[in-house]
């Protein structure tokens, strides 16, 4: 379970129920998106494309504290991911050391993907 997602799904209804109703739905390809974030990657443009995550956690650790409701240390699992989502992303978009590229893992999901495009062609 990946708890950010609850609130990235969230964003998603939202999104698409107002691009309905406004008959205003936009999309950007995916090569544009990824070239965008390696132009300008750094901590500051990513927090600015997920500090809604962000809040969200900060929101819930403020609930969490103050009323003492919610006692199960459990929870813990749900709003740390959320606070720490803009730096795990940013952490996963920077670009992969030589180093760990000679690792099985690396080799493995190449192959996937060279799969995939030869699939797609």
């Amino acid at each position: 379970l990946f708890s950010p997602e609850l609130v990235l799904g969230v964003i998603r209804l939202v999104r698409g129920i107002w691009a309905q109703a406004t008959g205003s739905a936009t999309w950007k390809p995916q090569d544009e998106v990824e070239k965008e974030v390696e132009q300008n990657l750094s901590l500051g443009f990513v927090f600015k494309k997920t500090w809604v995550v962000f809040v969200c956690g900060a929101l819930y650790v403020t609930y969490v504290s103050t009323t003492k409701l919610i006692t199960d240390p459990l929870v813990w699992l749900i709003i740390v991911p959320w606070c720490l989502y803009p730096f795990s992303v940013f952490v996963m978009c920077m670009p992969v050391p030589e180093r760990a590229k000679k690792f099985w893992i690396w080799k493995w999901v190449m192959d996937i993907k060279r799969t995939e495009k030869n699939i797609g062609s």
